[in-house]
């Protein structure tokens, strides 16, 4: 099964990227915006008037899709049985 997100839209890359619990911050003046995420040390920096997504944005958001994926499959939830 293939968990990559393909997206040509910043819009919905940042929607995308405060789902999965990151923010998103505008730089005074500049025309760029920072990605945080509690994952990732240091920010990533991207040009706002672009309408495209830069590759290593994409990057980190398929990072965290699937790092969400497999932290939701070793949760256990309920009794074992034996």
């Amino acid at each position: 099964m293939n968990d990559c997100c393909h997206t040509s839209s910043l819009r919905l890359a940042k929607k995308m990227w405060i789902h999965y619990g990151g923010s998103v911050a505008n730089v005074r003046r500049t025309g760029e915006v920072f990605f945080r995420h509690p994952l990732f040390a240091k920010p990533l920096r991207v040009n706002n008037r672009r309408l495209d997504v830069p590759g290593k944005l994409m990057s980190l958001l398929n990072q965290i899709r699937r790092y969400q994926t497999a932290k939701d499959r070793t949760v256990f939830t309920g009794t074992p049985t034996l």
